[in-house]
């Protein structure tokens, strides 16, 4: 039961901080802060997206296998 919880504080909180910045970047985006809104889309693209893609696949491969 609190790993269950666990996972869920954790998904969110990662896919909230991907939110922010991902909505972040398409504000700079529209603002023209290009060079800002090209480092952000690189860091999501090399360093966010396989952390993120590994806690979400576990969350919910766990929560299929469990079944």
């Amino acid at each position: 039961q609190n790993q269950s919880v666990s996972r869920r504080i954790i998904t969110v909180a990662v896919s909230a901080m991907w939110m922010m910045v991902g909505i972040g970047t398409l504000v700079a985006q529209l603002l023209g802060l290009s060079e800002f809104a090209e480092y952000a889309f690189k860091f999501l693209t090399d360093v966010v997206m396989q952390p993120f893609s590994i806690i979400v696949g576990f969350y919910f491969l766990a929560h299929l296998v469990k079944k």
